[in-house]
């Protein structure tokens, strides 16, 4: 198996917008309570991914722009998923990551493989930590943070959900 995770430019967007379009489609249900680009039309998801090109040529010129970056996940040459990191930029305080998969390729490690790549990625930033949320409800989500050391450092008990926050420390200097 062929993991391969490339950032999103703009000159080559088009091929693997089809793909991320369909699988928001076929995948809506379970990301809608997540993604809030799930229900936007394709314009709208066309626009989503390509914002994250225009703001990282702004943050050439703006060093300490939080930006959000957007990498595209395949195995064996497929779409298989996006991997993301909001508020990232040198020296970042603490970037989100967030991730999917469409269902063909959960259960395979890939999720791991995406987290473990984010995590490299953020400590090639100097980044101090990074967070990601997930619901007590979805374990699939946990596992890959389980095995990549973060640690769930809060809990959001909401009326319908229980939220866990986590975080990973970067760069530790002690």
């Amino acid at each position: 198996m062929n993991i391969e995770i490339t950032r999103i430019y703009l000159r080559h967007i088009v091929p693997d917008f089809k793909d991320f379009y369909r699988a928001t489609v076929d995948n809506r249900a379970r990301l809608e309570p997540w993604f809030w680009w799930t229900n936007i039309n394709k314009l709208g998801k066309f626009y989503f991914l390509c914002s994250d090109a225009i703001f990282y040529k702004m943050s050439k010129l703006v060093h300490d722009l939080p930006c959000n970056r957007k990498f595209i996940i395949r195995v064996d040459g497929k779409f298989a998923g996006i991997v993301g990191l909001d508020g990232i930029y040198v020296g970042a305080p603490k970037p989100e990551i967030w991730m999917f998969l469409t269902k063909d390729f959960e259960s395979r490690g890939i999720a791991t493989h995406a987290v473990k790549w984010a995590v490299d990625y953020a400590t090639k930033m100097n980044c101090e930590k990074l967070c990601a949320r997930t619901m007590w409800e979805n374990p699939r989500a946990r596992i890959p943070l389980f095995s990549n050391d973060f640690e769930i450092h809060e809990c959001n008990y909401g009326a319908n959900a229980h939220e866990l926050l986590w975080r990973k420390m970067l760069n530790k200097s002690y």
